[in-house]
């Protein structure tokens, strides 16, 4: 029985760390994307 919540809480760690990486992934393509249409608005005031 031990080690059937052993294997469990496994699973929950994995999903945890799945969720956490995920959510940093979307967290740096948002700042990318922030960015990059700083970059655009500056081009579009320049011209």
């Amino acid at each position: 029985m031990e080690n059937g919540k052993a294997w469990i809480d496994c699973l929950q760690h994995q999903r945890v760390l799945q969720i956490v990486l995920v959510s940093k992934l979307e967290a740096d393509r948002m700042r990318r994307f922030e960015k990059s249409v700083e970059k655009h608005d500056k081009t579009a005031y320049a011209g």
